[in-house]
Protein backbone atom coordinates (compact mmCIF):
# COMPACT_ATOMS: atom_id res chain seq x y z
CA UNK A 1 0.00 0.00 0.00
CA UNK A 2 0.87 3.87 -0.24
CA UNK A 3 1.36 4.82 3.19
CA UNK A 4 1.65 7.92 2.51
CA UNK A 5 -1.93 8.30 0.59
CA UNK A 6 -3.65 5.77 3.22
CA UNK A 7 -2.36 7.88 6.14
CA UNK A 8 -3.50 11.22 4.46
CA UNK A 9 -7.03 10.15 3.48
CA UNK A 10 -7.40 8.72 6.91
CA UNK A 11 -6.28 12.01 8.73
CA UNK A 12 -7.57 14.37 6.73
CA UNK A 13 -7.35 17.20 8.81
CA UNK A 14 -3.84 16.50 10.09
CA UNK A 15 -0.64 17.63 8.80
CA UNK A 16 1.57 15.15 7.01
CA UNK A 17 5.37 15.48 5.72
CA UNK A 18 7.87 13.21 3.87
CA UNK A 19 11.15 12.74 4.65
CA UNK A 20 13.78 15.27 2.72
CA UNK A 21 16.95 13.12 1.07
CA UNK A 22 19.92 13.43 3.02
CA UNK A 23 17.79 14.06 6.90
CA UNK A 24 17.73 11.38 9.35
CA UNK A 25 13.83 10.92 10.11
CA UNK A 26 11.61 9.18 9.42
CA UNK A 27 9.56 8.29 6.00
CA UNK A 28 6.26 10.29 7.30
CA UNK A 29 6.07 13.05 10.03
CA UNK A 30 2.53 13.23 10.99
CA UNK A 31 1.14 16.07 13.67
CA UNK A 32 -2.07 16.40 15.01
CA UNK A 33 -4.44 19.20 14.17
CA UNK A 34 -7.55 19.27 16.42
CA UNK A 35 -9.90 22.27 16.20
CA UNK A 36 -7.47 24.32 13.93
CA UNK A 37 -4.69 24.03 16.41
CA UNK A 38 -1.47 21.72 15.65
CA UNK A 39 -0.42 19.62 18.86
CA UNK A 40 3.11 19.50 19.43
CA UNK A 41 3.68 15.47 19.78
CA UNK A 42 4.51 13.81 16.33
CA UNK A 43 4.02 10.64 15.32
CA UNK A 44 6.26 9.40 13.17
CA UNK A 45 6.19 6.17 10.44
CA UNK A 46 9.04 4.72 8.95
CA UNK A 47 8.17 2.53 5.83
CA UNK A 48 10.33 -0.42 5.63
CA UNK A 49 10.37 -2.94 2.22
CA UNK A 50 13.11 -5.68 3.25
CA UNK A 51 12.62 -9.00 4.15
CA UNK A 52 12.88 -8.32 7.86
CA UNK A 53 13.43 -5.23 10.04
CA UNK A 54 16.63 -5.79 11.85
CA UNK A 55 18.39 -4.35 15.07
CA UNK A 56 19.84 -1.36 12.87
CA UNK A 57 15.90 -0.42 12.01
CA UNK A 58 15.10 -0.41 15.51
CA UNK A 59 18.12 1.30 16.26
CA UNK A 60 17.09 4.14 13.61
CA UNK A 61 13.93 4.25 14.88
CA UNK A 62 14.87 5.13 18.45
CA UNK A 63 17.09 7.79 17.05
CA UNK A 64 13.80 9.52 15.30
CA UNK A 65 12.17 9.63 18.66
CA UNK A 66 15.45 11.62 20.27
CA UNK A 67 15.01 13.63 17.09
CA UNK A 68 11.48 14.76 16.93
CA UNK A 69 10.95 14.05 20.59
CA UNK A 70 8.55 11.77 20.65
CA UNK A 71 7.41 8.36 21.84
CA UNK A 72 5.16 7.60 18.91
CA UNK A 73 7.98 5.60 16.23
CA UNK A 74 5.86 3.26 14.28
CA UNK A 75 7.73 0.98 11.76
CA UNK A 76 5.39 -0.30 9.08
CA UNK A 77 6.70 -3.48 7.68
CA UNK A 78 4.70 -6.20 5.81
CA UNK A 79 7.38 -8.80 6.98
CA UNK A 80 7.58 -8.29 10.77
CA UNK A 81 9.78 -10.57 12.51
CA UNK A 82 8.43 -13.92 13.91
CA UNK A 83 10.00 -13.58 17.59
CA UNK A 84 8.90 -9.95 17.84
CA UNK A 85 5.57 -10.35 16.41
CA UNK A 86 4.36 -13.67 16.39
CA UNK A 87 0.67 -12.53 15.26
CA UNK A 88 2.38 -10.97 12.37
CA UNK A 89 0.54 -7.35 12.56
CA UNK A 90 1.53 -6.02 15.81
CA UNK A 91 4.35 -5.94 17.89
CA UNK A 92 6.62 -3.81 19.97
CA UNK A 93 9.90 -3.89 19.86
CA UNK A 94 12.30 -1.87 22.60
CA UNK A 95 9.92 0.70 22.79
CA UNK A 96 9.21 0.98 19.00
CA UNK A 97 5.94 -0.02 17.48
CA UNK A 98 6.21 -2.87 14.81
CA UNK A 99 2.74 -2.91 12.43
CA UNK A 100 1.52 -4.28 9.36
CA UNK A 101 0.55 -2.17 6.79
CA UNK A 102 -3.04 -3.55 7.01
CA UNK A 103 -3.98 -2.35 10.35
CA UNK A 104 -0.93 0.40 10.21
CA UNK A 105 -4.42 3.21 10.25
CA UNK A 106 -6.35 1.57 13.16
CA UNK A 107 -3.81 1.52 15.10
CA UNK A 108 -2.33 5.56 14.60
CA UNK A 109 -6.18 6.25 15.42
CA UNK A 110 -5.50 4.57 18.94
CA UNK A 111 -2.73 6.55 19.57
CA UNK A 112 -3.98 9.74 17.68
CA UNK A 113 -6.75 9.71 20.11
CA UNK A 114 -4.85 9.34 23.12
CA UNK A 115 -2.62 12.24 22.00
CA UNK A 116 -5.27 14.26 21.56
CA UNK A 117 -6.84 13.10 25.31
CA UNK A 118 -3.56 13.82 26.99
CA UNK A 119 -3.53 17.29 25.16
CA UNK A 120 -7.02 18.00 26.08
CA UNK A 121 -6.21 17.43 29.94
CA UNK A 122 -2.69 19.64 30.06
CA UNK A 123 -4.57 22.16 28.17
CA UNK A 124 -7.00 22.36 30.75
CA UNK A 125 -4.55 22.71 34.05
CA UNK A 126 -2.89 26.05 31.54
CA UNK A 127 -6.01 27.36 31.65
CA UNK A 128 -6.76 26.55 34.80
CA UNK A 129 -3.06 28.56 35.67
CA UNK A 130 -4.50 31.22 33.85
CA UNK A 131 -7.82 31.44 35.28
CA UNK A 132 -6.21 30.89 38.96
CA UNK A 133 -3.89 33.94 37.57
CA UNK A 134 -6.53 36.45 36.59
CA UNK A 135 -9.05 35.70 39.47
CA UNK A 136 -5.59 36.90 41.98
CA UNK A 137 -5.03 39.76 39.87
CA UNK A 138 -9.01 40.62 39.82
CA UNK A 139 -8.77 40.23 43.94
CA UNK A 140 -5.92 41.69 43.94
CA UNK A 141 -7.18 45.39 42.35
CA UNK A 142 -8.81 48.30 43.33
CA UNK A 143 -11.66 47.71 41.45
CA UNK A 144 -12.57 44.70 44.29
CA UNK A 145 -11.35 46.05 46.84
CA UNK A 146 -13.79 48.62 46.61
CA UNK A 147 -16.79 46.45 46.08
CA UNK A 148 -15.78 44.67 49.20
CA UNK A 149 -15.73 48.14 51.04
CA UNK A 150 -19.63 48.85 50.02
CA UNK A 151 -20.57 45.69 51.19
CA UNK A 152 -18.69 46.15 54.24
CA UNK A 153 -20.47 49.65 54.47
CA UNK A 154 -23.66 48.13 53.66
CA UNK A 155 -23.40 45.39 56.23
CA UNK A 156 -22.62 48.11 59.15
CA UNK A 157 -25.54 50.01 58.13
CA UNK A 158 -28.01 46.84 58.07
CA UNK A 159 -26.69 45.73 61.52
CA UNK A 160 -27.25 48.95 62.88
CA UNK A 161 -30.81 49.49 61.48
CA UNK A 162 -31.50 46.50 63.13
CA UNK A 163 -29.68 46.48 66.25
CA UNK A 164 -32.08 50.29 66.49
CA UNK A 165 -34.88 48.51 65.94
CA UNK A 166 -34.85 45.37 68.07
CA UNK A 167 -33.86 48.33 70.57
CA UNK A 168 -37.06 50.22 69.43
CA UNK A 169 -39.11 47.14 69.88
CA UNK A 170 -37.98 45.72 72.91
CA UNK A 171 -38.81 49.51 74.63
CA UNK A 172 -42.29 49.55 72.85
Amino acid sequence: IDLYLTLTEAFASDLFRRQKRGQSSGDIIQQIRVGGKSLDTLIIYDNKSANTVTKKDIEKAKKYQKIHGTNYVIIVSANLPKNTVPNGLYGNREGILLVHPSIVTEVAKQIRSGIIDVSKLSMGKEDQKSKQAKLYQYVMSAEFSMIIEDITSINEKLYSLQTKEEKDHSTL
